[in-house]
């Protein structure tokens, strides 16, 4: 009888110590609120995929890749899907656009461009001579509908495209803003120009 009560009482302790313990350490869940990325909204607690906020996830195929989406569901859900690519590409197209202008100022210098037709000057033209500039070659990686109702799309430029896409730009920055680039541009002066393009598309 002693042997049981005795038993009985350490058993009681263990039950003790082993509440004591999972007491001692609650439970903390991250709030929600604190998620990387989300669907905004009244979905803040929703968690999307990582493209949505931060769309270069694949450097390998991709030289440059962007997002979109659309919440017009007016025209059905293929209006609505086409709105959120024409976003993408916009937003890849802008990139593409900004990186080249930068370039072109940068390189200036050393292709030979001087005064107003340099610095400021060229940025000016050669943005104006690509505003109607449409990418060539770009591809959809993926779709989706979120929570909300809206309709996300994933784009990216493949690397067989980027030099295409350079070239093209060059030409009609030449032909629309020929005084920001050098009027006696040599091969050698414009791959390098192609060349530097490249490397800052590359390295975003």
């Amino acid at each position: 009888m002693k042997k049981i009560l005795a038993l009985s009482v350490v058993a009681m302790a263990l039950v003790g110590c082993q509440s004591t313990q999972q007491k001692s350490k609650p439970v903390v869940e991250k709030s929600p609120a604190y998620l990387e990325c989300n669907f905004g909204g009244e979905y803040y607690e929703v968690a999307a995929p990582k493209w949505k906020c931060e769309p270069n996830t694949n450097r390998e195929m991709y030289a440059k890749q962007a997002s979109g989406s659309s919440a017009n569901k007016s025209g059905g859900v293929a209006h609505q899907r086409q709105l959120a690519i024409l976003d993408a590409n916009r937003t890849l197209a802008g990139q593409f656009k900004t990186d080249v202008i930068a370039t072109i100022k940068s390189s200036s210098g050393t292709l030979g461009i001087d005064g107003a037709a340099g610095g400021a000057g060229a940025t000016k033209d050669v943005s104006e001579a690509l505003v109607n500039f449409e990418l060539k070659g770009t591809e959809i990686i993926r779709t989706m509908t979120g929570p909300n109702g809206h309709v996300y799309v994933h784009v990216g430029m493949p690397r067989a495209a980027l030099q295409q896409n350079i070239d093209l730009a060059l030409e009609v920055v030449q032909e629309n803003a020929p005084n920001s680039l050098p009027t006696n541009v040599t091969p050698a002066q414009n791959k390098q120009l192609s060349d530097d393009i490249a490397k800052a598309l590359e390295g975003m």
